[in-house]
C-alpha cells in the first residue's frame, strides 16, 4: 500500500505515474457488481491494491483492470468449456467440472456466487446474440436440474417462457435450441 500525506503529494506522483491513478471503493464497487463489503474483502484479500491519500484509502485503477480481466478471462474459459461440450452432443453438465474449468469448486460458498454470476453473464450474452440460455446445460447433481436462479433470470430476459406450461418444457426447449445451434 503506498501512502501520501496530502493530496498535492498524491497529484504530483499521480501526473508522473498512471500507476499511481486511483478510484474511490463505492466506484469500484459499482464497477465489479459488487458491495462495498466485497471490495473490502478483495483489499483485505490482496485482489485489489490500495493507494492513502491523507486518511482516505482509495483503490488503484491497474488492479481494478486486472480484476476486471481476470473476470472476463473467466466467463471467456466457462463460455468455452460449454459450447466445447455442446458441440460432443453433451446436453447437461453438473457443477463440478464447470467450475472446475476455472479452478472453482463446489464446496466453496464464494465460488458458487461466483459461478452463477458468470452462468448469468453467459446467459444473456447467448440469449442477446442466438435466443438461448447456455446455462440451461448446467445442472445440479440431486436434481438434474437448473438452480433456481436459471429460472429467475429465464423469466426476466425471456418472454417465451410464458408460451411453456412448465419449467420442464422450457428447459427442454432450450436444451434443444442449444444443440441445435452447436450442431450445425
Amino acid at each position: 500500500m503506498t501512502t501520501f500525506n496530502d493530496a498535492r503529494s498524491y497529484i504530483l506522483a499521480a501526473s508522473a505515474d498512471a500507476g499511481f491513478a486511483t478510484v474511490p471503493f463505492q466506484l469500484v464497487a459499482d464497477a465489479l457488481g459488487v458491495t462495498r463489503a466485497a471490495v473490502d474483502g478483495q483489499v483485505r484479500a490482496g485482489k485489489l491494491s490500495t493507494i492513502t491519500i491523507g486518511k482516505t484509502r482509495y483503490i488503484t485503477l491497474r488492479s481494478i483492470k486486472r480484476q476486471i480481466d481476470d473476470w472476463e478471462s473467466e466467463v471467456a474459459t466457462v463460455k468455452a468449456f460449454l459450447e466445447a461440450a455442446a458441440r460432443k452432443g453433451t446436453t447437461k453438465l453438473t457443477y463440478d467440472p464447470v467450475m472446475g474449468a476455472v479452478g472453482r469448486k463446489t464446496s466453496t460458498p464464494n465460488d458458487r456466487l461466483v459461478i452463477g454470476r458468470i452462468l448469468g453473464q453467459i446467459s444473456r450474452e447467448t440469449y442477446r446474440e442466438h435466443g438461448f440460455l447456455l446455462s440451461a446445460m448446467v445442472v445440479q447433481k440431486q436434481t438434474g436440474e437448473p438452480s433456481e436462479a436459471f429460472y429467475d433470470l429465464a423469466g426476466d430476459i425471456d418472454p417465451s417462457e410464458d408460451d411453456y406450461e412448465t419449467w420442464t418444457e422450457y428447459l427442454e426447449a432450450q436444451l434443444e435450441k442449444i444443440a441445435q445451434h452447436y450442431r450445425a
